[in-house]
């Protein structure tokens, strides 16, 4: 595994709400946490010390990324998969919401369709759209954010 790859995950994982990741591979074996990140690697040194470097600026954003949300109390919606990302329950009905809409915990805000299935994704929050990040009908990935609420 070569080190952008390895920096891919960690973004995904950081982006993502897992809280603990293990992969192995021929020689290779990494275990992610959210707490700590710990790599076992049967390669240099310097890989290793440069792959450190990379997860404490990783760190380091995401802190900063997250003091700004806290102190907005913004909330983000993620995709929970990968799908297409849908705004209204059908092609002629109006979007389920838009920006400036009020929602409540468990309103229905989108839906990701995945394999012929439709998800309807909700809001975990009650609060006011304050974006939405997606455009009707586009792929989204898993941990992608989709929908920005402001708490109320």
């Amino acid at each position: 595994m070569d080190i952008e790859n390895l920096k891919e995950i960690i973004k995904l994982i950081n982006d993502s709400n897992i809280r603990f990741f293990e992969f192995e591979e021929e020689s290779t074996k990494i275990k992610i946490s959210k707490d700590s990140i710990v790599e076992e690697k049967t390669n240099t040194v310097k890989e290793i010390e440069e792959v450190e470097d990379e997860i404490i600026k990783e760190e380091t954003i995401e802190v900063i990324e997250n003091e700004n949300v806290k102190s907005e109390n913004i909330k983000e919606i993620l995709s929970p998969m990968v799908g297409t990302f849908y705004s209204a329950l059908s092609p002629n009905d109006e979007p389920l919401v838009r920006v400036g809409d009020r929602v409540k915990k468990g309103d229905v805000v989108c839906i990701i369709e995945a394999m012929k299935v439709m998800n309807e994704i909700e809001s975990d929050i009650d609060g006011v759209v304050k974006e939405v990040l997606v455009k009707n009908d586009e792929m989204v990935q898993y941990g992608e954010k989709i929908i920005r609420i402001e708490e109320c």
